[in-house]
């Protein structure tokens, strides 16, 4: 029921979805890149904005279905979306590419699914593949590992492997995320378990304050998720820089939950998330580089938001 839902926690991601709807228009208008070139305090400020989704899908897991209502649920959630959007963005890509480069290369959006488990022509759309298989991995191990240490021992695990796939190994089938987020989602599940109340204080959030500003001071962090590629910053204190940053967010908006433009885009975050770098890279840009070239960037950015 709609009353049951967490306004706090939908006004974080909420938060979140904008700033990643930000992020990819500055992306595409070529004021900054993935690698994180140009970006200024903001972005590095919200670099871990996709973290809470993997947190807070931990927060809400359960065990109460089997194993088949529960991949039918993740199915219907996530791998439906996940054809359904590859499949239409495959024509409008095509016609883009025929539009802009005057030729079609057929080949092209599938260059990337062996890395992340999704097209080209949908680039977002690896975090649904992540996600569903974070969410199965995740309910076997819990239904096999009974004991909390050996269900804690497999995270750490986890992490050692994504450390690993960050630096040695290359990443296939969002293998380098899908074992960090792992790791986020184990952490949401087991706040879950110690109640909300008991996790939103004061004296933790003053913690979190002061490792999320001595990180940004000393250690400035920019890491893209989708391989974990990470050019600025230590990988070890990312993780800890991504939880301190979406408990500050989630605090604050605990204090003020009905902030409803946030959470009306988190109650959404999902159905924007999908699709919404279709029209922007292959519809708007476009339009706009034909028809207003000198655009300038915030109004680019204001009128690609709309």
């Amino acid at each position: 029921m709609e009353n049951d839902r967490n306004e706090s926690i939908d006004a974080v991601k909420g938060l979140c979805l904008l700033h990643m709807l930000l992020l990819h228009l500055s992306i595409i208008y070529g004021t900054i890149d993935f690698e994180g070139n140009e970006a200024g305090l903001y972005f590095h400020l919200m670099e871990f904005f996709m973290i809470p989704f993997y947190l807070f899908s931990g927060y809400f897991f359960s065990k109460k279905l089997n194993f088949k209502e529960f991949f039918k649920h993740k199915a219907h959630k996530l791998l439906l979306p996940l054809l359904f959007w590859s499949c239409a963005s495959l024509p409008i890509y095509y016609f883009y590419q025929y539009y802009t480069i005057g030729d079609i290369q057929w080949g092209e959006p599938f260059k990337m699914f062996l890395s992340i488990g999704c097209l080209y022509s949908d680039s977002p759309l690896w975090f649904l593949f992540s996600l569903f298989f974070v969410n199965i991995i995740f309910y076997f191990a819990s239904m096999r590992l009974k004991k909390e240490k050996y269900l804690f021992g497999f995270i750490v695990l986890c992490f050692l492997y994504a450390c690993l796939d960050r630096y040695y190994l290359p990443c296939y089938l969002s293998s380098s995320n899908i074992s960090l987020g792992l790791v986020y989602f184990y952490i949401g599940y087991r706040i879950r378990k110690a109640n909300q109340t008991k996790v939103l204080n004061p004296k933790i959030l003053v913690m979190a304050l002061a490792i999320f500003v001595i990180i940004s001071i000393f250690n400035p962090q920019w890491m893209q998720i989708v391989t974990l590629t990470q050019t600025e910053g230590l990988f070890t204190l990312n993780l800890l820089f991504a939880l301190s940053g979406t408990y500050i967010l989630w605090y604050l908006f605990s204090l003020f939950p009905k902030t409803s433009i946030f959470s009306y885009f988190g109650r959404s975050s999902m159905t924007y998330y999908v699709w919404h770098m279709i029209p922007l890279r292959m519809v708007f840009d476009p339009i706009v580089k034909e028809y207003c070239p000198q655009m300038p960037c915030w109004q680019y950015i204001a009128v690609g938001g709309v």
